[in-house]
């Protein structure tokens, strides 16, 4: 979730390390002029995409990338029945 920096960081983090054991469909992101673009020929779907994502690929975890997603946006993400891990990447 999230198509930005933090976004490209952890899809990174989840290709380059198997241990992961997250197989990504895409991204979602609230900015309308990102849908359809990809990110390491992932797909960035707009958060309107996500209830038929859910159904499709049996999707039961979101990750998210951003801690500016609102409470009331995480809300609506949990009502869809998914569970939500933020992740967060460490550079040293």
């Amino acid at each position: 979730a999230g198509a930005g920096d933090g976004g490209e960081l952890l899809i990174r983090e989840i290709l380059n390390n198997p241990d992961h054991r997250y197989p990504p469909v895409g991204f979602i992101d609230d900015d309308g002029r990102k849908a359809g673009k990809k990110i390491h020929g992932y797909r960035i779907f707009t958060s309107d995409d996500l209830p038929s994502l859910i159904q499709a690929y049996g999707i039961d975890e979101v990750l998210i990338s951003s801690f500016k997603v609102p409470e009331a946006r995480l809300d609506s993400l949990r009502s869809m029945g998914v569970c939500l891990k933020k992740m967060s990447i460490r550079i040293e």
